[in-house]
């Protein structure tokens, strides 16, 4: 069984950002080996040039800043360990703490502010923003745009390989093709890797192996698990001194980073590199290196002044483009203090107010357009929306763009910015901030009414997640016994009649136990309670495959990503180690030769525990060998299931697949409806269908070259069931539920008010208006998930948190009572929900 598959926090731009005036800037990605860093053509003017813009006079910036007490800081926050959102959705990185200390020395307060990181530079010509942040290469060409500090922080690269390896030295990128690489995890040479030679299709992304620790990584050499590790420079050769590699390559990347200003600012570039000195003496510089990125303060390249000169001035623009966030129309997330909740699946509409600050007059070329997030999905379905008619420089605008809440539960944040005609993205970042909630069970196959002759239990029910639990059963006349768990990628286990089995399960699972008889079948099933321990290794996936029609001497794949928190990782088979002290991320082949169920696990351990993943494979009997069958083009899609295949309107159902291989991009669509983008290899997930009809789910997997291999699953959603009226009327809330689980009323000079009327419900949460749909019979009630205006109120003190335990408490209920003038809503025990009145 498959747990814990999910990637991590994912960011996407770190990979696009590649083609602009300022490509060898940010994310950090070293220039070619072998050559100078090249610089990108200038883009073609586009847009109409208005009146000329009143830029603000570079020579006062210090003053004004000091005046204010403030520095805005501009920076595209999508790059670690530099510039990123952290778990609380605040800036965060190398550089924001650095300019975070900056502040503190020259006494004024920093701001940041993201901007699309190909319009840094117009942003600080038109004032937006007082300095450029985002890991900036400083170069003689832009030096022609901007002013640059001294440099705050410089990299280069070691290369390692065996002692007495045979390889020659490398000198070009070419030369990584078919090697094996191994890198600490993390690192700024693991995103390198990622984003140029593997993003190239140059080397394999399944050769490189990411491991916890450099000593780790090096100890792989020796083990020729690796062929070459990099790392930096002072710490490659440290390994040299030691005997224990060779250095084959170093210094083919060289990158200084400094701070940009407005050309002709002086005196506060002046400002800076006095603040930047002190700190650099203080040793603030070389502890943030150590804390963001693990570089200690011996192993610092030193940040010292360079020559800038000599640089070519870039093609004059007809004008420049610029954009300013005024305020959210909908779904204000509050700087992710509050962020709207929404069920997976559900759709709705996000709208924003923008300012054309620049001296461009937009028109149908430009367009809003996603950028990245803080994890797969953040997109939220949203295709770009081109601008409507013409704006004005000085104008303001509305912009709306459609979206659907993703499959998977959790919170995140996308980041959405302008581009123009010529594709380059400006401007403020504008924000949406989510909560999606987990979907409800969604609802299993009917089984039949249960008969003797089966016994089906766990030795527990409840366990701490990293604890294993077992499985038994004992079936009697059965032609077929299957297992499987809710959510199982793999499908469904022919097991013997009698037997157990024992798994981790990283969260709540149910198991399910199938019975084929002659007169039919029928299913049991188990739930098994995981409660979550604080501070376990995480292992975001975890796979063997094939998985399906497996005989005796075939060989499996096992891959494996497990979370930088833990400290060992052992890889086993039928409890037997296969691999001990392997990799964060890597593969393994194993050939197993015994028929039967056999089960592979990866065990994660830090300081608090050890965690498990595991996976069961059948192995069947040797067959006769066959024609080779022709390889196929694209990733290969394991498995792909939507359960169930009917639901009633307001229904869920159950997303899981599995897709192995070489694999660039996951895509779920439902009817061309992007519900994830950028998934995991394996993941499972939920949505809610709030319209009757049929429905197609579609999985598109893309590999690096760009093939696809596609599966597709179909839902039937009926029509609710007649409320037949019983309900309808329009209502005032008497009692509700509050967060504290007691039944409150209304603040007062508060009204919260329901309309139920065949099926459609509305009303007024005492802030926000709601609608939605519900269904009622046989005193049972469903209330589907709701639309909410969210606009912001704070008076009376109270009303907001009121409105959310109100709207939480309608959607929990699951049974009704309508007695006279009033109609109660209560939760399946029986618990008073809402009590309302007629109006």
């Amino acid at each position: 069984m498959q747990r814990s598959k999910m990637r991590p926090i994912w960011i996407l731009a770190a990979l696009l950002l590649t083609a602009v005036l300022m490509t060898a800037c940010q994310p950090l990605l070293p220039r070619p080996f072998g050559g100078s860093a090249p610089e990108a053509a200038a883009p073609a003017p586009v847009g109409t040039p208005a009146a000329p813009l009143a830029l603000p006079d570079p020579a006062q910036d210090w003053q004004k800043i000091s005046d204010k007490g403030v520095l805005v800081v501009g920076t595209s926050a999508s790059y670690r360990p530099f510039e990123y959102f952290d778990d609380a959705f605040q800036y965060a990185g190398f550089d924001m703490a650095l300019l975070r200390e900056l502040g503190q020395q020259l006494g004024v307060e920093v701001v940041f502010r993201d901007v699309a990181f190909e319009g840094l530079f117009d942003a600080l010509k038109l004032g937006q923003i007082d300095v450029a942040v985002s890991a900036i290469s400083a170069t003689p060409d832009r030096a022609q745009v901007v002013d640059f500090t001294d440099p705050y922080f410089v990299s280069s690269e070691g290369i390692l390989a065996a002692s007495g390896s045979a390889l020659e030295p490398i000198d070009a990128i070419e030369q990584l093709a078919g090697l094996r690489i191994g890198v600490e995890s993390g690192s700024i040479y693991a995103a390198w890797l990622d984003a140029t030679p593997v993003a190239a299709g140059i080397v394999d992304p399944q050769n490189v192996i990411r491991y916890n620790s450099i000593d780790a990584a090096v100890a792989g050499l020796a083990d020729n698990r690796v062929d070459l590790v990099i790392t930096d420079l002072p710490t490659a050769q440290v390994y040299v001194d030691r005997g224990a590699a060779a250095l084959v390559g170093e210094g083919n990347f060289l990158q200084h980073y400094a701070i940009a200003v407005r050309s002709g600012s002086a005196e506060l570039r002046d400002q800076l590199n006095q603040a930047l000195a002190v700190l650099q003496s203080r040793g603030v510089t070389a502890r943030l290196a150590e804390e963001y990125m693990g570089i200690t303060p011996d192993k610092l390249l030193p940040a010292e002044p360079i020559d800038l000169s000599g640089g070519a001035a870039p093609a004059a623009r007809a004008c420049i483009d610029g954009l300013a966030w005024v305020a959210d129309l909908s779904y204000d997330d509050q700087n992710m203090a509050a962020p709207p909740v929404f069920v997976p699946g559900q759709p709705f509409a996000k709208s924003w107010r923008v300012q054309n600050v620049g001296d461009c007059t937009w028109d149908s070329s430009y367009q809003l357009a996603f950028t990245y997030g803080t994890a797969p999905g953040a997109s939220m379905g949203s295709q770009p929306v081109a601008v409507q008619g013409t704006v004005a420089p000085g104008a303001s605008y509305d912009i709306e763009v459609q979206m659907v809440a993703p499959l998977t539960a959790g919170t995140l944040r996308g980041v959405w910015h302008m581009t123009n005609g010529a594709g380059q993205a400006f401007g403020e970042g504008l924000f949406m901030g989510a909560q999606i909630a987990g979907a409800p069970t969604p609802t299993p196959a009917p089984t039949q009414t249960p008969s003797p002759g089966i016994t089906f239990y766990a030795d527990k029910e409840r366990i701490l997640q990293g604890e294993p639990v077992t499985l038994y059963w004992q079936v009697e006349g059965a032609d077929a016994v299957y297992f499987s768990a809710m959510g199982e990628t793999a499908g469904e286990l022919p097991v013997d009649a009698l037997g157990q089995l024992t798994d981790f399960p990283s969260q709540t699972t149910v198991y399910y136990l199938r019975v084929l008889r002659s007169g039919g079948e029928e299913t049991r099933e188990i739930t098994v309670y995981v409660d979550a321990v604080a501070g376990l290794p995480q292992i975001e996936y975890f796979d063997v495959s094939p998985e399906q029609g497996v005989t005796v001497g075939q060989c499996l794949t096992l891959a494996w990503r497990v979370a930088a928190d833990a400290e060992f990782v052992t890889i086993f088979r039928d409890g037997e180690t296969l691999w001990d002290g392997a990799p964060l991320e890597g593969t393994l082949e194993d050939c197993p030769e015994t028929v039967g169920l056999v089960e592979y696990a990866v065990g994660a351990r830090n300081g608090v525990g050890v965690n498990y993943a595991v996976d069961i494979v059948a192995l069947g009997e040797a067959k006769a060998a066959a024609a080779a069958p022709a390889s196929p083009v694209g990733p290969t899609i394991a498995s792909f299931a939507v359960t169930p295949d009917e639901v009633k309107v307001g229904g869920c159902v159950a997303v899981n697949w599995t897709v192995v291989g070489d694999l660039a991009n996951v895509r779920i669509l439902r009817d061309e409806v992007v519900l994830l983008d950028g998934g995991a290899n394996t993941g499972s997930g939920g949505d809610c269908l709030l319209d009757p009809g049929m429905f197609t789910y579609q999985l598109a997997a893309t590999d690096t070259a760009g093939n696809v291999s596609t599966a597709e699953a179909t839902v039937t959603v009926g029509s609710p069931v007649d409320s037949s009226g019983a309900l309808n009327g329009s209502y005032l809330v008497a009692t509700f539920r509050d967060a504290a689980g007691a039944q409150a009323s209304p603040i007062a000079e508060t009204q919260i008010t329901a309309d139920f009327n065949n099926g459609a419900l509305s009303g007024n949460g005492g802030c926000n208006a709601y609608s939605g749909a519900y269904t009622a019979a046989d005193g049972a009630i469903t209330v589907m998930p709701l639309a909410v205006t969210m606009m912001m109120c704070v008076e009376p003190e109270g009303v907001a948190e009121q409105e959310a335990a109100y709207l939480a408490a309608l959607q929990a209920a699951a049974r009704y009572t309508l007695d006279g003038g009033q109609l109660t809503l209560t939760d399946a025990a029986g618990a008073p929900l809402v009590v309302f009145v007629v109006q």
